[in-house]
């Protein structure tokens, strides 16, 4: 019945990933959506919430909610910008560059499963055309 229909089909593979990937990142005690923030943080430290939350392509308020749950946890800090009261840089804590390298082969371990049951070029193709079909609607 919905063979055509882009959002039900979307919805049901984003649950099944969604479980794979809940399961993954709760060694670490993290969501997927705080593992891959952290990962981005740590990757390229000092960044604005508003460049997260373009690197993520999340909303500001939801990006917000993730540093916090994150600061809760003593994996990020907040350092005000030098001449802007009002923007902060993120920075990891030493005990997420502990984790670092984990949160990478994690990410790493993901990526080889689903290429070892799709197939690495069926999933580069899938996404790439995923993200073509984002970027023009």
């Amino acid at each position: 019945m919905f063979e055509r229909c882009i959002f039900f089909n979307i919805q049901a593979l984003a649950r099944s990933l969604n479980a794979r990937w809940e399961h993954a990142f709760a060694e670490f005690g993290l969501t997927p959506a705080q593992g891959y923030m952290l990962r981005l943080v740590l990757n390229e430290p000092g960044q604005s919430q508003q460049a997260i939350a373009r690197g993520l392509q999340l909303e500001k308020s939801t990006v917000t909610r993730l540093l916090s749950g994150l600061e809760g946890k003593g994996l990020i800090e907040r350092k005000p910008v030098a001449g802007n009261a009002r923007e902060n840089a993120i920075h990891g804590t030493a005990a997420a560059r502990q984790i670092h390298d984990a949160l990478n082969a994690t990410g790493q371990r993901l990526y080889d499963q689903m290429t070892d049951t799709v197939g690495e070029n069926t999933l580069k193709g899938f996404v790439q055309q995923a993200r073509n079909i984002n970027d023009q609607i």
